[in-house]
């Protein structure tokens, strides 16, 4: 007998990471390089519409929850006196900071 499955699209998601302070400027989140709290970050569906805002914890943390399915970009708005460290390379890996300026 053949099963096919699929996702369930009525499951809601959720959408989370952490903002930290690059401390040697390599774009790469290094142990030990702290979170920076009180980030204000926000999720925007593909239609580039703000769907919901949060800010990030002490641990620099932050989670949108009950995201229903869908493609959604994460913005992060710059504290005063940042700027955002440089870009590592390749999107979407494990510890490089992603983020597009633009």
């Amino acid at each position: 007998m053949d099963a096919g499955l699929k996702f369930n699209q009525n499951v809601p998601a959720s959408v989370g990471d952490r903002v930290w302070f690059d401390t040697d400027a390599d774009g790469l989140q290094d142990a030990g390089e702290p979170g920076v709290s009180d980030v204000l970050v926000t999720l925007y569906n593909s239609a580039g519409v703000a769907v919901a805002s949060t800010y990030t914890d002490a641990s620099g943390f932050y989670l949108f929850t009950n995201v229903a399915a869908g493609n959604y970009t994460v913005g992060v708005s710059l504290p005063p006196a940042m700027v955002f460290t440089t870009s590592a390379g390749a999107v979407s890996v494990a510890n490089n900071s992603d983020v597009n300026p633009a």
